[in-house]
């Protein structure tokens, strides 16, 4: 059984969905932030499994990469979509598009190419429908859509640290400063990249207070 997974914004999609509209009238900040396209493309992650608990099981790296992909942890949501949905749509693998503080993720990117408007309304659909599954199908009848809280990206954070899996140069600043305060026994203090010390980094700039106090800021 093989699925994609992206990331997407459930509370968003609960509080509009519901009004059984259809996914042409949805209105721009249901999806914009989900979309998160560059250069045509739209990323997504490839798990496989024989059966739906394994690939669920297997998906847990994957959530933990989107949860960890903000500047604070939070509340996480994906949406699984078997390969069979989109599989008229141009699919390519691409290590090295690939961006995930996990280690050893990279060869399950792959990116929707060549997107355009057809594309987009097409894909949207895709995500409209397996929504709509979601809501009405019996549960563990399918895989559709994971919410993981904030407590369970922290437990499987802590988890793929304690196994070496981690890069933290991956983590935006501001979360890897977070991390350290909050649990300072498990996770490094972040590095000022100009003054190379593990202090506490300017948030804006991701230097150190000394190199934010000496106009360094345009070095970042």
């Amino acid at each position: 059984m093989k699925y994609f997974i992206r990331k997407f914004s459930l509370s968003r999609w609960n509080r509009y969905v519901i009004s059984n509209q259809g996914v042409l009238d949805f209105k721009l900040n249901i999806f914009s932030r989900d979309l998160m396209a560059a250069s045509n493309k739209l990323s997504l992650w490839l798990v496989e499994g024989a059966s739906l608990e394994e690939v669920e099981q297997r998906a847990s790296d994957f959530l933990l990469t989107m949860g960890l992909m903000g500047e604070a942890i939070d509340v996480t949501d994906i949406m699984f979509i078997p390969e069979t949905s989109i599989a008229d749509f141009p699919l390519e693998q691409s290590v090295g598009d690939a961006v995930t503080a996990v280690r050893g993720l990279e060869p399950f990117h792959y990116n929707i190419i060549d997107m355009d408007m057809r594309s987009l309304q097409r894909f949207l659909y895709v995500q409209f429908d397996l929504y709509r599954q979601f809501e009405t199908a019996p549960r563990n009848d399918e895989l559709y859509v994971k919410r993981a809280p904030e407590r369970t990206i922290y437990e499987l954070l802590e988890h793929a640290y304690q196994g070496g899996r981690i890069d933290f140069s991956k983590i935006k600043p501001k979360l890897q400063s977070s991390l350290n305060r909050k649990y300072p026994h498990l996770y490094p203090a972040p590095v000022c990249p100009i003054a190379g010390k593990t202090e506490r980094l300017c948030e804006h700039f991701n230097l150190c207070d000394e190199c934010s106090n000496h106009g360094s800021h345009s070095a970042s």
